[in-house]
């Protein structure tokens, strides 16, 4: 039987004032001190990333750092 934990949803906010359901999160790609995430379904073009969204560590800290970890 699954627990409360596991049903809620979670959130981290990227750039622009956009939220990001964790479990839509098709790829992240760590660029400097940034992170491109790619949240579509279908994928995101990976050159340019015109369709991904950006998590910076000045704009959203906690964000970045919560995705960050998986690249130490």
């Amino acid at each position: 039987m699954n627990s409360e934990k596991e049903k809620s949803v979670h959130f981290i906010k990227a750039d622009n004032d956009i939220i990001i359901n964790e479990k839509c999160i098709q790829w992240v790609k760590k660029m400097e001190e940034c992170l491109a995430v790619c949240a579509k379904p279908t994928g995101c073009n990976v050159i340019g990333m015109m369709d991904c969204h950006k998590i910076c560590k000045a704009n959203n800290p906690e964000s970045y750092e919560k995705l960050n970890k998986f690249f130490k």
